[in-house]
């Protein structure tokens, strides 16, 4: 990419066509390319995109509960939403904007810790472990902004609440 403006550019375009995973996977690397650029703002944007074609595909939903997958495209469907998962908790943080994808939305298990297959193909554990505890952590930061970014209205963050995820993280830790 030459410049912000090119990568918005190319995601444009990629909008155009029929959504599938490579699309998807085009798209969350020109945002892991702004987030490292530091425009997080329009990083931000193009994650609205993202996060909703994830939706659209699938992505919430464990792929190890389906047979039509074969085990390698359960694999990246997996690895794909992790990705998304913790930029977009990454973002929510710095920005202080809501999260997008909701705890409570979503069924994929962690990579390495298949629990809806029978023989989970997962033969690069070693490698998926810091995936793993990326996206454990990216759940973590997703209560604390919970907690602690909740409009007042609708807010129910008390002592027990804090001191639930205080132990998580102390757990994750």
């Amino acid at each position: 990419f030459q410049s912000v403006q090119h990568i918005m550019q190319e995601i444009q375009s990629l909008l155009a066509e029929p959504t599938t995973l490579p699309l998807l996977q085009a798209a969350f690397t020109a945002q892991l390319t702004m987030t490292s650029l530091l425009r997080l703002n329009a990083a931000s944007r193009v994650g609205g995109i993202i996060t909703r074609t994830a939706f659209h595909l699938g992505l919430h939903r464990c792929p190890g509960r389906f047979a039509c997958f074969s085990s390698e495209e359960a694999d990246i469907r997996r690895r794909l939403f992790w990705s998304i998962y913790s930029l977009e908790r990454y973002l929510s943080q710095a920005l202080g904007v809501p999260l997008s994808i909701r705890d409570d939305d979503i069924d994929v298990c962690y990579p390495g810790a298949e629990r809806h297959a029978d023989s989970p193909g997962q033969h690069d554990l070693g490698r998926l472990q810091l995936m793993c505890h990326l996206a454990k952590f990216a759940r973590i930061r997703g209560l604390i902004l919970e907690l602690r970014n909740k409009s007042i209205l609708h807010s129910h963050a008390g002592t027990v609440e804090a001191s639930q995820v205080n132990g998580e993280l102390s757990q994750w830790w």
